[in-house]
């Protein structure tokens, strides 16, 4: 037995929302709240507690990475300490300080993107 369907519209339904979350503004939230989350990251990792970055080299090797599509970014660090302090090694126990960052920043991060898309659905 097959079962057959359409609808119809599909085509105006994808221009419609494309409408709504305007790509740009999107992005340019996406990219403050990488913004935010790196900066609390290097201020968890300069408090003076542990993880503790005595000479800076892991808050200073913080990088934002948009994706291509510009919808996505990751921060990240290029040294390997971070990977250690933040999930722990053989020799040292976990003491995450990017984790923490994004919790810190993520009710910010949403409340802008929310005001973002109410602007874009508002035009």
């Amino acid at each position: 037995m097959k079962i057959r369907g359409r609808v119809d519209g599909l085509a105006s339904l994808r221009g419609g929302l494309a409408g709504i979350a305007e790509r740009a503004a999107l992005a340019d939230a996406l990219a403050a709240g990488a913004e935010d989350i790196r900066a609390a990251a290097r201020a968890n990792l300069q408090d003076g507690q542990p993880p503790d970055s005595r000479r800076g080299d892991l808050a200073d090797s913080l990088v934002i990475t948009p994706a291509a599509h510009g919808l996505s970014i990751t921060v990240s660090t290029t040294v390997a300490q971070g990977w250690h302090q933040e999930f722990g090694s053989l020799a040292r126990p976990a003491t995450p300080w990017l984790e923490p960052a994004l919790e810190e920043t993520r009710s910010g991060i949403l409340a802008r993107l929310r005001e973002r898309l109410t602007a874009s659905a508002k035009r």
